[in-house]
C-alpha cells in the first residue's frame, strides 16, 4: 500500500544542477506533489534512506549545511535553495525508511546512489517503486537499470503507482502482502479488531499471518520490537481472563517465541479494524501509518464469493485520530488488567 521513492541527493543539490535554468522550479513542483504541506489527504508515500541511513546523514543532510554555510559566509546574498531544502527536510524525515546497506562501499557519486537503490530493492523483495535522478544524469545505455531523470516527474504518468486504497480478496497471504511493507520497515505494530476471541468467527487466523510474516523480513531490517492488540472484552473479570487465556494459549501455539512482543488490550468498546504502524521510542508509539480495514480473510469461513475488504491508509488526522484512540486519550481506557502479555498473561512491568 506504501509507494517508495528512492531519491539521489544530487537531486537537491543546487551546485550539480547549476546548469538548469528550471531546476528550482522542477523540484519544488515535486516536492510538492511528492509531500504535500497540507496533511488533510491521504497520502502513501515513503522516501528511501539507503546504505542504513547514510542517504539523510551523508547525502541530504550536508547539502543544508553547505547551503547555511555559504549564505552565512556572505549574507547580501540569499540562496533560494536554502529555502526550499529546510521547507523539504521534515516532510523527507518524516516519511523516511530505513534500508541496509547493500554495496559495502559508500555511494560517492549519483551513479552510486542509483546503484545501491536498485540493488537494495532487487535483493530485498521489498520494492522501490520510482527511483529519481537529477535531471542531468548521464545514463549508460549498457545498463537496464535507469533512474527517472526530474524532468520526467512533471509527466502524469510518473505518479500512477500503488494506490492508498486497495480492494483485496478474502485470502490472509494477499491481504498481508498488501500491508508487508509497513510491517517490515517499521519496529511498531498494532491491530484492532472487535473479534479476536477464539470462539465463533474471529479475525485471529489474520493476526497469526500478520504476525508470521512481519517476522519473516529481509536481512538487515531487524524485528518488530512490539505489537499491540485491541479488542472488545466482556464486563465481567472471569469472562475476560477466560478470553485472555484462550487467545494466549492459541497465539503461544500459532506463534511460538514470536508470541512474546504481543501485547493485548481489551477495551468495553471497540467497532472498527484497524492497523497503525510506527516507530518506539522507549515505550511510547509514534504512529506514522493508520489502515482502516472492512473485513480481514477468515480461516475456514470466507469463499471465493466472500466480496473485496477495502484496506485504505488514513490521513494524518485519521492516524492522530486512532492513536489518541487507543494510546492518548484519558477518557477512552481500556479495562484495568489491560495490556497484557501473551507470552505470561500478565501485565508488562514498567
Amino acid at each position: 500500500m506504501l509507494t517508495e521513492y528512492a531519491l539521489t541527493p544530487h537531486l537537491f543539490d543546487d551546485e550539480h544542477n547549476d546548469e538548469d535554468s528550471d531546476w528550482p522550479a522542477q523540484l519544488r513542483y515535486f516536492g510538492e506533489r511528492l509531500l504535500p504541506a497540507s496533511q488533510n489527504g491521504a497520502s502513501n508515500t515513503v522516501i528511501s534512506d539507503l546504505h542504513a541511513g547514510n542517504w539523510l546523514f551523508c547525502g541530504f543532510a550536508p547539502l543544508i549545511d553547505n547551503l547555511q554555510a555559504r549564505q552565512d559566509a556572505n549574507r547580501s546574498v540569499r540562496l533560494p535553495a536554502l529555502d526550499l531544502l529546510k521547507q523539504l527536510r521534515p516532510r523527507l524525515e518524516r516519511q523516511l525508511v530505513r534500508r541496509p546497506i547493500c554495496n559495502s562501499e559508500m555511494p560517492l557519486d549519483e551513479a552510486g546512489w542509483v546503484g545501491e537503490a536498485f540493488e537494495s530493492s532487487k535483493s530485498s523483495n521489498i520494492p522501490i517503486h520510482r527511483i529519481v535522478a537529477c535531471s542531468s544524469y548521464r545514463c549508460d545505455v549498457e545498463n537496464p537499470n535507469q533512474p527517472i531523470p526530474l524532468l520526467d516527474t512533471r509527466q502524469e504518468t510518473f505518479w500512477n503507482g500503488i494506490s492508498a486504497t486497495q480492494g483485496l480478496p478474502a485470502d490472509i497471504t494477499e491481504q498481508c502482502n498488501a500491508i508487508r511493507s509497513m510491517c517490515t520497515f517499521y519496529k511498531f505494530i498494532a491491530f484492532a479488531s472487535p473479534y479476536l476471541d477464539v470462539q465463533g468467527s474471529t479475525d485471529l487466523g489474520f493476526v497469526i499471518g500478520m504476525v508470521k510474516m512481519a517476522f519473516n523480513r529481509p536481512s538487515g531490517f531487524g524485528t518488530p520490537a512490539r505489537i499491540d492488540l485491541h479488542t472488545k472484552g466482556p464486563v465481567e473479570e472471569d469472562l475476560r481472563q477466560s478470553m485472555i487465556d484462550r487467545i494466549r494459549i492459541r497465539l503461544r501455539e500459532k506463534l511460538g517465541g514470536h508470541a512474546d512482543v504481543i501485547r493485548l488490550y481489551l477495551w468495553p468498546e471497540l467497532l472498527e479494524r484497524r492497523l497503525l504502524v510506527g516507530h518506539l521510542k522507549g515505550e511510547k508509539a509514534a504512529v506514522v501509518w493508520a489502515v482502516s480495514m472492512t473485513h480481514v480473510a477468515r480461516e475456514n469461513l470466507d469463499g471465493p464469493d466472500q466480496e473485496d475488504a477495502t484496506f485504505a491508509i488514513l490521513p494524518a488526522k485519521g492516524v492522530s485520530k486512532h492513536t489518541s484512540r487507543y494510546y492518548n486519550n484519558p477518557s477512552a481506557k481500556p479495562y484495568p488488567e489491560s495490556p497484557v502479555l501473551i507470552s505470561s498473561g500478565m501485565a508488562p512491568t514498567q
